[in-house]
């Protein structure tokens, strides 16, 4: 049976319940939306792999309820990524019924589900940029470039970095 069909076997009566139209459907994709929500359900058949996005259905931002998301926000020990397409079904009916109802209600709870990922997302990059700042960082601190060194520090939160490079940095502004 093909990917879209299957979902709508075993969600129509959940999205027709709450008022979801199709708006998209292929083989492997299928887009619902009511006036609350945006809701995208699609596999990847070359990774055998399953996502589910979500999102306030007039905003373009949609969010992808992995494995983390559902634990981190939802409090929930289920999986929808990197499972049996069995499994997900099982698990995305589960996440319907429980976790995930009031999605179907409130537009509210959609977007603070939103802004949670987009925090989440702001505080990766960061993460990202600090490594990499501290990284140039290390590569000017052996090559004995103190004045790059500080210029470097100076570039992120001096209250987050490691005691370590608070030392190198006041060893640094002695010997720049």
């Amino acid at each position: 049976m093909i990917f879209s069909e299957i979902i709508l076997e075993n969600f129509g009566a959940v999205f027709n319940s709450y008022k979801f139209k199709v708006i998209e459907q292929r083989c492997d994709f299928i887009g619902v939306q009511s006036k609350v929500c945006k809701i995208i359900i699609a596999r990847n058949q070359l990774e055998n792999s399953n996502v589910f996005w979500l999102g306030v259905n007039d905003k373009d931002h949609l969010v992808e309820i992995d494995n983390e998301l559902l634990e981190l926000y939802f409090h929930s020990k289920l999986k929808l990524s990197q499972v049996s397409l069995e499994n997900f079904v099982e698990n995305l009916h589960e996440f319907f019924q429980f976790e995930g109802k009031s999605i179907f209600e409130s537009a509210t709870y959609i977007s603070e589900l939103v802004e949670f990922d987009l925090k989440r997302s702001e505080s990766y990059t960061q993460n990202i940029l600090y490594r990499q700042v501290i990284e140039s960082a290390d590569i000017a601190w052996e090559n004995e470039d103190y004045i790059c060194f500080i210029n470097m520090l100076n570039d992120i939160d001096y209250n987050m970095l490691p005691s370590s490079y608070k030392l190198k940095y006041k060893i640094a502004q002695n010997r720049k």
